[in-house]
């Protein structure tokens, strides 16, 4: 992530701290996705700033900055293991208007 440069200075205070970088990583990337590297990158200053290295008041201050620039919620859409974001299938919507036969007793 070396477009948001002062998330090596958090990082290395975690390191100081034997957090588990795995999980911070892991976090930091899905707060990128979520809040893009411009909000990431004034987070991670703010947080260098305040002396910090918890990736749970990373996120606060990516929320906090979604806030401020009025931007929308972002939420992530995860698909099951094998499908792809494509074109919904084509239902014929008439169906729905004729009778279905009914079954016998």
């Amino acid at each position: 992530m070396s477009e948001i440069p002062d998330l090596r200075v958090i990082f290395e205070r975690a390191v100081l701290r034997n957090r588990n970088m795995g999980a911070m990583v892991s976090r930091t990337r899905i707060l990128r996705e979520l809040y893009g590297v411009e909000i990431l990158r004034e987070a991670a200053r703010a947080q260098v700033e305040h002396g910090t290295h918890d990736t749970g008041a990373l996120q606060l201050l990516c929320e906090q900055a979604r806030k401020t620039r009025s931007l929308p919620v972002s939420l992530p859409i995860r698909l099951r293991h094998g499908l792809t974001d494509g074109e919904p299938r084509s239902i014929d919507l008439a169906s729905y208007d004729r009778p279905t036969p009914r079954r016998s007793s």
